[in-house]
């Protein structure tokens, strides 16, 4: 366990880390607990993607890769009203063939 301990505190050290974990925000204003954030009711109701190549920059050879879904569309529904919205992505995508 001390060489784990160890091998933490360099890592942390490295990387400019704070070995404890920050303090949890004051409550400010006063007045109790903060009240809890509303839950949403919107739910995925259709998403739409497509398969992209995405490219080491650093390789010169440029034959170094990941395949990603890319989400390139999306349709919300309200769960309670049956309100929807959707989102298509802009041509510029990386993998779309827009600029």
């Amino acid at each position: 366990m001390t060489a784990v301990n160890a091998i933490r505190a360099v890592l942390l050290a490295q990387t400019n880390q704070n070995a404890s974990p920050a303090p949890p925000p004051a409550n400010v204003g006063g007045g109790g607990a903060p009240a809890a954030a509303p839950q949403s009711q919107f739910i995925v109701a259709r998403q739409v993607t497509q398969q992209v190549k995405v490219y080491d920059p650093n390789d010169p050879t440029h034959q170094t890769y990941v395949t990603v879904n890319q989400v390139t569309g999306l349709v919300m529904e309200n769960q309670v009203t049956g309100q929807s919205w959707n989102w298509n992505a802009t041509s510029n995508l990386p993998g779309s063939g827009g600029q």
